[in-house]
């Protein structure tokens, strides 16, 4: 597609303009990786799992953070909801669960539970 003109819409976190080459990412075209876990093993992918959410949480706080500063409070406000899912206990409690009853690796569980949600239809008021 070199040379080819393509334009994209979206909301910018920044003021201004940019020109330069862009990686377009597709991540539904992404499967994590599905490996079964011994019996053994589940303590240390519960531990890797409350790790990564640990990590994940301060990097949203520091983009958050860093995005208040740059352009204000109001449009960082989207990374509250980043935040809501990080810390959604029912949404850990299922993947524990899930992943002690089925001996899958995490991120193929946090996979299949967000896939099974995303398709439950939306309640209507």
């Amino acid at each position: 597609m070199s040379g080819q003109e393509l334009k994209f819409q979206g909301v910018g976190v920044a003021p201004g303009i940019a020109r330069g080459n862009v990686f377009v990412h597709h991540p539904d075209d992404e499967e994590p990786p599905k490996r079964r876990l011994g019996e053994s093993e589940i303590p240390a992918e519960v531990t890797r799992f409350e790790s990564a959410l640990i990590a994940t949480r301060a990097q949203i706080l520091e983009m958050q953070q860093r995005i208040a500063e740059a352009i204000g409070a109001k449009d960082a406000s989207i990374f509250d909801a980043h935040l809501l899912v990080v810390e959604d206990r029912t949404l850990i409690d299922e993947v524990l669960r899930t992943l002690e009853r089925e001996k899958y690796n995490v991120e193929f569980v946090l996979r299949s539970l967000l896939l099974i949600t995303s398709r439950l239809p939306t309640p209507r008021p």
